[in-house]
């Protein structure tokens, strides 16, 4: 926003936006038209409204599936337990109708806690014109590569692998586009080949600082939270690929 860009923030969790309006830290952008909020959950087929699990540890776990939104608070998270979550009824949407709404994004971020594949699918169901020309989408296991093969179909063809974990700082998403570095390369994009065989080897390959990507195998019972963005684009002004 401070670098003129309008911003739409879709949030299921009406307490989060709440808490964003009450903190006047957003007021002069609402104000000037620069940020708005839907606050509606995605969904993949047409509903009035959805089952929403907020999440009582942490409301980055809040999601429309109960195994996400209600993991245990007490590590290491894998169970489902109900006193971790309240269900919320919050009005749905699908992610093509928010796109139609507010007009194509020039970049569009996806982080959704499960439900990401529903706005990389409904791409496909809108008009060229309204796909945004940079999108992001968390990497999940199992859902990642078919999500990255629609976006290459759909003709994005410049890719980065941007690691959102910052070991000594937590989980960090940092910049977009031209601005994302990739693990491998940099600033500079790779072609679709190129970083799908980095997702493919992401199990198999050491979750050390020492690599140069880190996977997600465990060695000698290291623990590295290791999380990672696929970044996708369409004709950006810089259009180095390696």
């Amino acid at each position: 926003m401070e670098a003129g860009h309008r911003v739409v923030a879709v949030e299921a969790n009406p307490l989060l936006i709440a808490d964003a309006k009450a903190s006047g830290i957003f007021e002069p952008y609402i104000q000037s038209g620069h940020l708005a909020f839907e606050n509606v959950v995605l969904v993949n087929h047409t509903a009035k409204s959805a089952v929403f699990y907020r999440s009582k540890c942490t409301s980055e776990w809040s999601s429309i599936f109960k195994g996400v939104g209600c993991r245990d608070c007490t590590p290491p998270h894998t169970a489902t337990n109900m006193d971790s979550c309240e269900e919320v009824v919050i009005g749905a949407d699908l992610c093509e109708n928010v796109l139609k709404k507010h007009g194509a994004p020039a970049y569009l971020k996806i982080d959704i806690e499960g439900a990401d594949q529903f706005c990389i699918f409904g791409l496909e169901k809108i008009e060229a014109s309204l796909r945004p020309m940079m999108v992001s989408v968390e990497v999940a296991a199992g859902l990642v590569l078919p999500m990255m093969d629609m976006l290459h179909d759909l003709g994005y063809w410049q890719f980065k692998l941007v690691q959102q974990s910052c070991f000594d700082k937590g989980t960090c998403s940092g910049p977009f586009g031209n601005a994302a570095r990739d693990c491998r390369e940099g600033y500079r994009w790779r072609d679709y080949d190129s970083v799908r065989e980095d997702l493919v080897s992401l199990p198999t390959r050491p979750k050390s600082k020492s690599e140069i990507c880190p996977g997600t195998l465990d060695v000698a019972g290291e623990y590295l939270a290791i999380w990672y963005d696929l970044h996708a684009g369409r004709g950006l002004e810089d259009e180095l690929i390696l």
